[in-house]
């Protein structure tokens, strides 16, 4: 089961520590670390990801917004909690109503700090939840894109398949097909001697099947183009 994890801020080794104890018999994993500036907080956000980060405003380098920013732009996907004196008190209200999730006004009660981190992990859990649903649709999503994808391809390779057997049937018939109407209506015209009753009547079948078939050629393969005009897809000659 995951355990919330929380990274404590504060310069007070003593209390930090304290706090540390606190919160990890409530469940939770923590870590308490002194000092502040960029390579710490480096540091620190290469032993994350954190659900919570506990800042205690009482350190004198955190008394300018853009010190505390610096939190912001280093644990951007973490809850922080801000624990403040009055003398910071603006400063904490200022985080807080721009990108921070709460702050504390000490002297607090342990059980005010409880509240507000339990909130907090609450509302990372969601967010995770949100995350993992939302990257499970986009897979689902991009899977299906490439179904349909192949889908559309293997079509279009269908059509172009019919549309060159088409072709290629037009190509290799057309000649033979001349051959034989032409021939038989040669001998039709008594161009090779007179014919009788019986075989003109064979030569007129075999005329008129070279005919239709010739027509059926013809039509079947002025319907492919034009079917592969609206398509987009060119037919072999």
């Amino acid at each position: 089961m995951h355990k919330p994890r929380i990274l404590i801020f504060n310069d007070d080794a003593c209390m930090g520590d304290a706090l540390a104890g606190i919160l990890k018999t409530r469940g939770y994993e923590t870590r308490a670390v002194r000092g502040w500036h960029d390579e710490k907080l480096a540091r620190e956000a290469e032993e994350g990801p954190f659900d919570v980060v506990l800042v205690d405003l009482g350190h004198p380098d955190l008394s300018e917004p853009e010190a505390l920013d610096r939190v912001r732009s280093v644990f951007p996907f973490s809850e922080v909690i801000l624990l403040t004196a009055y003398s910071t008190l603006n400063l904490a209200i200022k985080a807080t109503e721009q990108w921070a999730y709460a702050y504390i006004l000490k002297p607090y009660e342990p059980d005010q700090l409880f509240l507000h981190m339990r909130h907090a992990v609450e509302k990372q859990e969601s967010a995770a939840g949100i995350r993992r649903v939302r990257e499970r649709l986009e897979e689902q999503v991009r899977e299906l894109t490439a179904e349909l994808e192949q889908a559309r391809e293997t079509v279009k390779a269908g059509r172009r398949a019919k549309a060159e057997f088409v072709s290629t049937l037009k190509r290799e018939l057309t000649t033979p097909l001349n051959v034989i109407t032409g021939c038989s209506a040669i001998l039709l015209n008594d161009l090779k001697g007179e014919l009788s009753e019986k075989q003109r009547e064979f030569v007129l079948h075999i005329l008129d099947c070279g005919r239709s078939l010739q027509n059926r050629i013809l039509y079947t393969h002025e319907f492919l183009e034009e079917e592969q005009d609206r398509k987009g897809l060119p037919l072999r000659q």
